[in-house]
């Protein structure tokens, strides 16, 4: 949807990633979606042993413990060690880079864009109910994300962890 939208950079280097938005759904196995091919098991910079999808979007901003490997922080793999019989994967350049938040102003002045919502590492399509019983409300996050870029006429799209809990100023109580 993002690249049919127009919402990411397909053949147009983004200066922040070092390369094209498709490519860097590509690298991440974002668009191929299949957790249990458990892709981050020998990534030098995103390790992660369990069967996962990344989460290119970090909504949590780090308050989900039980989310798999994300952008905006480097998880070595315990293969790196810096020795001479590390595998040769272990030479790559690692970083944390920001979310990919797709967003683009629109012809009717407002905005268009895209989130990867991440409720489950292991993949989910849709918004359920709420689970306040979770480190990170993922679905009343984006409930109340939607329903704030819906009520602003498309003026404002909001990345903010306050739309997780609702505490957030705009929010009626």
């Amino acid at each position: 949807l993002g690249r049919s939208g127009e919402l990411f950079k397909v053949h147009q280097d983004d200066l922040t990633y070092g390369k094209s938005h498709d490519q860097l759904l590509l690298d991440t196995w974002m668009v191929e979606g299949l957790e249990h091919l458990k892709r981050f098991e020998d990534d030098p910079c995103y390790y992660d042993d369990r069967a996962v999808l990344f989460d290119i979007d970090n909504a949590s901003e780090g308050a989900d413990s039980t989310r798999g490997p994300h952008i905006t922080e480097v998880s070595s793999n315990p293969a790196c060690t810096g020795g001479a019989d590390q595998p040769s994967y272990c030479d790559a350049t690692c970083e944390a880079l920001p979310p990919l938040r797709a967003t683009v102003a629109a012809n009717h002045g407002g905005y268009s864009g895209m989130r990867m919502a991440y409720p489950e590492k292991t993949g989910i399509h849709g918004i359920n109910i709420p689970e306040p019983e979770w480190e990170f409300d993922y679905f009343m996050y984006h409930i109340n994300q939607i329903g704030r870029f819906f009520q602003s006429k498309g003026q404002e799209l909001i990345d903010d962890p306050c739309l997780e809990d609702s505490s957030c100023s705009f929010i009626n109580p």
